[in-house]
């Protein structure tokens, strides 16, 4: 870019923060007296090296030039700039099962996602444990995976979270809070987590009734309807001898 005076300075863009800096300069902040071009970045991508017909930029002694061999210009070439890598683009994840806030029975749960990366998902680990990885065949998304594990919920709110690792080391955490709830139990009538002579008492009191839904531990045989054989079958459940409470 000509912005000195005629002569032909060298800048670096910043695309990430659309900052303009001039590189063409010496240590003292002086623009070169003379032209600057072919810009080019290191191998590693993290200085800036051009050609400078400038002789205020070259240190006589040498330093702080890049060898011919490794910048082939016939001119000077000097290094001034370090370029900010681009920052670290983390996997993507979601958890799709159970959604969040649902409410699950305490115990073993199973827990669903995707996940995704520009290069590769290496590992996605739910609350301590590893999940295991599918591609999905996605061809608008080569590197999606879908991932699947069992954790352990005690009873209670719950978090669930789910760390994403790609290739390069960078991750992803998603995260979601359910109720786990321990079972019903077949009998336990008052839900008391016992089965004594209340439950008992109160399923013969519905005998005949249709049973509210596949769940109902009236009905212990799950035939759809409260009946005797249900109080029968559960005497046998009854926590404590006698079917005391």
């Amino acid at each position: 870019a000509d912005m000195n005076g005629g002569n032909q300075d060298v800048f670096f863009l910043d695309r990430s923060t659309g900052t303009l800096e001039i590189v063409s300069v010496n240590g003292n902040g002086e623009q070169g007296n003379d032209r600057n071009s072919e810009p080019v970045t290191s191998d590693d991508g993290l200085v800036i090296a051009y050609s400078t017909e400038s002789t205020n930029l070259v240190d006589s002694n040498g330093d702080g030039i890049f060898d011919d061999d490794q910048f082939p210009f016939n001119q000077d070439v000097v290094a001034r700039v370090p370029i900010q890598s681009a920052p670290p683009v983390p996997p993507t994840i979601e958890i799709d099962r159970p959604a969040d806030g649902a409410v699950v029975t305490a115990g073993d749960v199973v827990v669903e996602g995707i996940a995704s990366d520009d290069l590769s998902v290496e590992t996605v680990i739910v609350n301590g444990v590893s999940a295991g990885l599918v591609s999905t065949g996605n061809p608008a998304d080569p590197a999606e995976v879908a991932w699947s594990v069992v954790v352990r919920l005690d009873p209670g709110q719950q978090l669930i979270d789910a760390v994403a690792t790609d290739s390069d080391g960078n991750t992803s955490v998603a995260r979601i809070e359910v109720l786990a709830e321990l079972q019903a139990l077949v009998c336990d009538i008052d839900g008391n987590r016992v089965v004594d002579r209340n439950d008992i008492a109160l399923i013969f009191a519905a005998r005949g009734q249709p049973a509210d839904g596949p769940d109902d531990p009236r009905d212990s045989n799950g035939d759809g309807i409260i009946t005797i054989n249900d109080g029968r079958a559960c005497v046998l459940e009854c926590s404590n001898p006698g079917c005391e409470p």
